[in-house]
Parts: structure tokens; sequence; C-alpha cells
């Protein structure tokens, strides 16, 4: 099942925000991603179940694609808080390239699109 762009994918998890899992996404299925730091990231999902994508970035780490897999969301409030494979709406992201031994943490989410139709932040909804 292909996820649509509408509030069915869109997930409130145990109070800790808006977000999408990324093992409810279907192969194929393209996430975009742009960050507080004005960065753009786009995975285009390999394996649900495993977070195992291919992601380029805006110039920010890598410009060409990479395999990867998401760890998911981090918060660092007094101390750490990741919430696994999900992607979180105001919350940062941890990607694991495969052929690096470091992770890569972005900024904040400030936006996030499923197959270029924005899903979240729901205009008049939910504002920051």
């Amino acid at each position: 099942m292909k996820p649509e762009p509408t509030l069915n994918y869109v997930t409130e998890q145990a109070g800790i925000g808006l977000g999408i899992s990324v093992r409810d996404l279907e192969i194929d299925c393209v996430i975009s991603i742009k960050t507080q730091n004005n960065h753009f990231y786009t995975m285009k999902i390999l394996n649900p179940a495993e977070s195992l994508v291919e992601i380029t970035a805006d110039g920010a780490w890598f410009n060409v694609p990479i395999e990867a897999h998401i760890a998911g969301s981090i918060m660092t409030v007094g101390s750490s808080c990741l919430v696994m494979r999900w992607i979180g709406l105001d919350w940062c992201l941890e990607i694991c390239p495969m052929d690096e031994p470091s992770r890569i943490i972005t900024s904040r989410i400030k936006e996030i699109y499923i197959d270029d139709v924005k899903v979240l932040p729901i205009e008049g909804k939910y504002e920051h």
C-alpha cells in the first residue's frame, strides 16, 4: 500500500509529537525533510523494516546518493531520547551512512514531505 499524504500516515506517538514511522512506508516511497538550518534531505525507502534508505542532501553532508539507515529522531533536552525508525517534526534526525563509522545528526526538522506533498506541519493546525 503506497502512503498518501494524509493524516492516516502521520502519527502522534505516545505524546512525543507529530511524525512518520519509517516502518509504515512502502518501498520506493520518497520522504523529504527541511531542517531548521534550511537543509533539504531526500530519502528513497529501500527497506522500511530495516529503515534502509538511499539519501541525498543539498550539499550539507553529501550530494550524491548514499545508502544509510535512519536510526530515528533524537531530542536532547537535559538528556538524549531516540525514537527508533521515526521521523519527528521539530526533532533532529540521526542518519547512519552504510560506509562510514560516524553518524549524522541534522538540525531540527521543520517540514516533512511524502512524494513531494507537504504533510507536516499541517497549516493552521500545528505552528511553532
